[in-house]
């Protein structure tokens, strides 16, 4: 009975392993298939083709707004402040009235003054009628002409003493803010207000010395700010300093901005980006780069395999970067999709958006 329990208990491992093996063979097999399958089945991509495009060779740099003159309005004498015609912040032109001090004191003097010069001038009439007459010395007619120049001369003090009263406009240009009110008293140096002229606008920057030899007066360059996040200004290179900083090396450079809107006011800061050179590059996709440590890897699409190749960068565009070496023009590159992939996978292509930087790629492989 015993002998019976053992040889049941014997056939029964021996058909179980049995069972085990076909089960294993079986789907060891399907699974080797499945993975064939999956190994040889290509993966779908996204791919564009390469073409030589102009990059312009920039300098960028950060500028501060100047005007293209600027002047605090201060008086030249002493005085208390009669009369402030003007408004902050609009256009004046050269030669307007900005404030006057009370010279009630010098109004009186110049009137003295133009009341001597012509009794003056009275008396040296007569005096000439006379000496025609040759009824007076010519030494008499002689000071009664000194007298009247004399006294024409107290004219023109009184009048330059009265001209001091009056500030006026410099030149043409918008004013700032009052600092002073009517009835102040003010001395030289007091600020009354503050005068820029704004068109055009100054843009003084620096940019490393190495370009001192590619700077010159004539050269285009674009400025951005903040405050206008949508406009771009453009001006031209006015000045180039002709001596680079030995600390920073650098150079300084000025250029003007037509202004014609005023937008740009003094101090601003603003981005500037100078062109320097135009030449003709591959430029690419970032997202097509694919970083390895220190190295840079590109999928190229080569009778519908992705081979990995590695290529060299250089300039940097939002959304592009040039490559340098290791490909040439009217290659087939992998745009999306370079996770699935690797060197030697089967892919189907799909073109996609050129975005500026290629052309349709059509259905070569």
């Amino acid at each position: 009975m015993s002998s019976s329990r053992t040889i049941n208990g014997l056939l029964f491992i021996v058909v179980s392993i049995a069972a085990a093996g076909v089960a294993w063979l079986y789907f060891g097999e399907r699974a080797e298939l499945n993975v064939e399958a999956s190994v040889s089945e290509p993966v779908t991509v996204l791919a564009q083709r390469t073409r030589p495009q102009p990059l312009a060779d920039r300098i960028q740099a950060l500028g501060t707004a100047r005007a293209n003159q600027a002047v605090e309005i201060t008086p030249e004498i002493s005085g208390v402040i009669d009369t402030l015609p003007f408004k902050p912040g609009l256009t004046v032109q050269a030669g307007e009235v900005l404030a006057t001090l009370e010279a009630a004191g010098v109004k009186a003097n110049l009137e003295a003054a133009q009341a001597r010069a012509a009794q003056s001038s009275s008396d040296y009439e007569r005096q000439r009628e006379l000496f025609g007459s040759n009824m007076v010395s010519e030494s008499q007619l002689q000071l009664s002409e000194t007298q009247l120049r004399t006294d024409r001369a107290g004219v023109a003090v009184a009048e330059a003493a009265l001209a001091d009263h009056v500030i006026r406009a410099p030149f043409g240009g918008r004013l700032g803010l009052r600092e002073v009110s009517v009835g102040s008293l003010v001395q030289p140096g007091t600020v009354i207000t503050t005068l820029d002229d704004l068109t055009p606008v100054e843009l003084e920057f620096t940019v490393p010395g190495v370009f001192v030899g590619t700077l010159e007066p004539g050269q285009i360059l674009t400025a951005r700010s903040a405050a206008y996040p949508d406009i771009e200004f453009s001006g031209t290179v006015q000045n180039v300093a002709t001596r680079v900083d030995p600390v920073t090396r650098s150079v300084r450079v000025r250029a003007a901005l037509p202004n014609t809107k005023r937008l740009v006011k003094p101090g601003m800061l603003l981005t500037v980006r100078l062109t320097r050179d135009t030449k003709s590059a591959l430029m690419i996709p970032e997202q097509a780069v694919v970083p390895q440590n220190d190295r840079q890897f590109v999928f190229v699409i080569e009778d519908g395999v992705a081979r990995r190749r590695q290529v060299q960068t250089g300039a940097r565009r939002p959304g592009l970067v040039e490559i340098t070496d290791g490909l040439a023009p009217n290659e087939s590159i992998i745009v999306e999709g370079t996770l699935k992939v690797r060197d030697g996978t089967p892919v189907t292509r799909v073109d996609g958006p050129q975005g500026g930087a290629f052309e349709p790629a059509g259905n070569a492989p």
